[in-house]
């Protein structure tokens, strides 16, 4: 079911420079601590470090004794929306790799939250947004669709997501993605929904991220 498709040249010599930075060119911008989304049990921690330009980021995947567990390298360098990665799960011993089609209108993986800056005025204005979206797992898009959505969990300053399949009928057997960003810098806050990093036993997680930044 997992893509093994291999990344371009381009991507995986970007990804090598990346590793061959010195490390004070790198900085850890982003935190996000995961909870079962039912139990409210802590899981897992990820933490984004990324190159001044954000071209490239290196996400490290940690458990709750702070053991490394998995790792995700993503090449913006091309595109910001539709990155080329390659993910390790050192759990399962599984390692796989995404190169994306040439679709300009294709979002692939972590790009999701570039197209979210880059539609921002379209889904604050209340618009609902569709696009392919291709995601470690899987060989072919699927069709999704973002909105914005008010409620008592949207707090002043916030802009509230819900992400789901772009068909009602199978939108109904499927639950809608939750995402809420700050609206004045724009950044993810909290994210709701299934994990890309399973379980223990390779089943699938879901999960309840909080981010924090750096600079906060």
């Amino acid at each position: 079911m997992f893509s093994r498709s291999g990344l371009s040249v381009a991507a995986v010599a970007g990804l090598g420079l990346m590793a061959a930075t010195s490390f004070a060119s790198v900085r850890e911008t982003v935190v996000g601590d995961a909870y079962d989304l039912d139990s409210g049990e802590y899981l897992y921690s990820e933490h984004h470090q990324c190159m001044p330009d954000n071209s490239f980021c290196d996400v490290l995947y940690r458990d709750e004794q702070g053991e490394l567990i998995a790792r995700k390298q993503v090449d913006y360098s091309q595109n910001m929306q539709s990155p080329s990665l390659q993910m390790e799960d050192f759990r399962l011993t599984r390692q796989f790799q995404l190169q994306p089609r040439p679709d300009p209108e294709l979002v692939v993986d972590a790009g999701f939250d570039n197209y979210v800056r880059l539609r921002w005025d379209d889904l604050q204005d209340g618009g609902t947004v569709a696009f392919p979206f291709l995601v470690m797992g899987r060989d072919k898009p699927i069709d999704m669709r973002a909105k914005r959505v008010e409620g008592e969990q949207c707090k002043p300053g916030e802009m509230c997501l819900e992400v789901g399949l772009d068909s009602w009928l199978l939108g109904m057997l499927v639950d809608p993605i939750a995402l809420t960003y700050e609206k004045e810098s724009r950044r993810l806050l909290r994210f709701r929904g299934i994990s890309n990093l399973p379980g223990e036993g390779g089943e699938k997680q879901f999960v309840d991220i909080r981010y924090r930044y750096s600079d906060q």
